[in-house]
């Protein structure tokens, strides 16, 4: 079961509302006051499997040659290991 929500003090909740430019805390309807709620929460305790940094993705280029540079491959017979022995 999902535990019950509890509702953050409203010290807990002016800075962040300062950096999301909302009002005080005080002055939240419910909907705005969720998602502050939210920031605050995930700076406490943050998902260990979100990523943290964007890495850069390695570099894939066209295929690469498939070990036969001057012949003409017939792909299917490759993958079925159907060649015919020369």
């Amino acid at each position: 079961m999902r535990p019950t929500p509890v509702r953050l003090p409203d010290e807990m909740l002016a800075l962040a509302c300062r950096a999301l430019g909302f009002a005080e805390p005080k002055d939240l309807n419910p909907a705005a006051r969720a998602v502050v709620q939210a920031a605050v929460r995930a700076q406490i305790n943050p998902n260990p499997r979100a990523r943290r940094f964007s890495a850069p993705r390695p570099a894939t280029g066209l295929q690469g040659a498939f070990g036969f540079d001057d012949q003409c491959v017939d792909i299917k017979r490759r993958a079925a290991n159907d060649f015919d022995e020369e």
